[in-house]
Parts: structure tokens; C-alpha cells; sequence
């Protein structure tokens, strides 16, 4: 007679098994960390605080390499194509901060020299702060100028996409006109840094200004005003009650279309297009 093995046929109820055993045993000895992660406070161990700050430091940077991984994974036209989006946007508000200080003089002097001593030490006068702005628009304005060529030549490629994928001709002529727009905005763009390189001063300030203020790189925030929002409540559809019985019995009356005589008109008195309940004169 064979023997029975008992190990082989209980196996494939033991592995389920062990298997949420080992989850409820991992679900015990993590409990105590979350619970101190959700408190946030009280008498904690120096172990257990030193413990979650790894587990925090490890999070950050398997987040900071998802980010890296996609930017890496970009190709080179749309990496600059973000960097010079953040560099205009920046030069933008340095011009704003330039001009807001040249036409504003004295009302700057005037808040410095309300303040404290100490805060008017700390704080720079206008003209120091032109000058440190004017050497971050340098910079910006030689990095924009260097990534020009690949933010024209990204914007271009996109064209030889439309037409893998068979867009229409409106389409494709649209992006030749943005495109065509693009080229002519990085040309005049292009003048204004020569300009600014071979004489930095206020007259390349004021035309850069003017150029941003025509092709604005920075959101303009429009105000809002809260009585047009268009989800506010609908006003209410008031009526005026009936001043006269006329009135009221046309409204109480209005759905089963009740004709009543006029005084002194021709009318042959009321008129019903239902008809009247027994022992109710027509």
C-alpha cells in the first residue's frame, strides 16, 4: 500500500497561507512607524525619529530621480525650449523691477527712510539694484541667445510630426504662420541683445521693456470682478402680482387657454376649451 504524502497535498493551501501570515507580520512591525509618522510628536526614540527621516530622505530622492530620468529622456530641443521659457520669464520681471524703481524714486526713498536704521543698511539703494539686475539680464539675454537656434529648430520638427501623422492643411499652415511668427520675434529679440552687448544702458532697456511689453513673457493677471462671476446664482424671475380680478384669473387661468369678456367689448362672455364639469353652465 502506498503512504500518503500529506506535505504535498496541504501544500497549495500552506503557500496562500504563509503568504498572509508573512503580509500580517510586516503590517505589525511597520505599525509602530506610522503610527509615530501620523502623531508627529510626543516621546518619541531617537531611533525611531532617525529611522523616519531616512525613509523621508529615501522618498526625496527616488523623487528627485523620476524627475531626472524625465528630463534626460527629452530631447535636447524641448529642454531648451523650457529653459529659455524660464529665462524670458525672468528678464521680464527684472525690466518690470528696473522700471518700477526708475519712475518711483521717491516714494522708495521715502518707505527706506521711514524704516529702521538697521533695515535701511540692509537694503540697497536703486541704483545698486539696477546694476545687479542689468548683470542678470546680461546673462539671461547670452543664454536665451544661445538657445535659439535649437528652440527654432525644435519648433520646426514639429512640422515633419503634423505630417507623419496626416493632419490637416489648415493645420499645417497654421503652424507655418506661428512658425513664421516665431522666426521674426527671435530676429528683432536678436537685435536688442547686439544692441544691449555693445551699449548696456537706458535707452536698450527702454526698447527691451517695449518688446515684452508686446510679446509679454510673464502671465498679466487680470482683476476679477466677483459680481460677474458665471457661476453666481441666477437672478430670480420676480413677477408683479395681479392688480386687477381681470389679471388674476387670466394667470390663475393661463394654462387652460380661459378667454373672459372685456367690459364693453364684443365678446360673447367666457369661453372654455375643456369641457365644464356636470352642472356647470358652458
Amino acid at each position: 500500500m502506498e503512504a500518503l504524502n500529506t506535505r504535498h497535498a496541504w501544500r497549495p493551501v500552506l503557500r496562500p497561507v504563509s503568504g498572509v501570515v508573512i503580509a500580517a507580520q510586516l503590517l505589525l512591525a511597520i505599525q509602530p512607524l506610522s503610527a509615530l509618522a501620523q502623531e508627529g510628536g510626543g516621546n518619541t526614540s531617537p531611533a525611531a525619529q532617525a529611522q523616519m527621516q531616512r525613509l523621508a530622505q529615501w522618498q526625496q530622492r527616488i523623487e528627485q530621480a523620476k524627475v531626472e530620468q524625465a528630463l534626460a529622456a527629452q530631447p535636447a530641443g524641448a529642454i531648451a525650449s523650457q529653459r529659455t521659457s524660464r529665462n524670458l520669464s525672468r528678464v521680464h520681471e527684472l525690466l518690470k523691477g528696473i522700471k518700477a524703481r526708475t519712475e518711483r524714486p521717491v516714494a522708495f526713498n521715502k518707505a527706506r527712510s521711514t524704516g529702521s536704521a538697521q533695515a535701511s543698511k540692509a537694503a540697497a539703494s536703486p541704483e545698486q539694484a539696477n546694476q545687479a539686475d542689468q548683470i542678470q539680464i546680461s546673462e539671461l539675454l547670452t543664454a536665451i541667445d544661445a538657445d535659439t537656434d535649437a528652440v527654432l529648430a525644435d519648433f520646426a520638427a514639429l512640422r515633419g510630426q503634423l505630417q507623419t501623422q496626416q493632419v490637416s492643411p489648415e493645420i499645417l499652415a497654421r503652424h507655418d504662420q506661428a512658425q513664421a511668427e516665431l522666426d521674426k520675434r527671435a530676429n528683432e529679440l536678436r537685435g536688442l541683445i547686439r544692441q544691449w552687448r555693445q551699449a548696456p544702458g537706458a535707452t536698450t532697456l527702454a526698447a527691451l521693456d517695449a518688446y515684452f511689453e508686446r510679446y509679454p513673457a510673464v502671465r498679466v493677471s487680470t482683476p476679477v470682478n466677483p459680481a460677474k462671476l458665471p457661476w453666481s446664482n441666477p437672478t430670480p424671475n420676480q413677477r408683479p402680482p395681479a392688480e386687477t380680478k381681470v389679471g388674476w384669473l387670466q394667470n390663475l387661468h393661463k394654462g387652460q387657454e380661459v378667454k373672459l369678456a372685456q367690459a364693453g367689448g364684443g365678446a360673447g362672455g367666457i369661453q372654455f376649451n375643456v369641457p365644464p364639469e356636470p352642472g356647470q353652465a358652458p
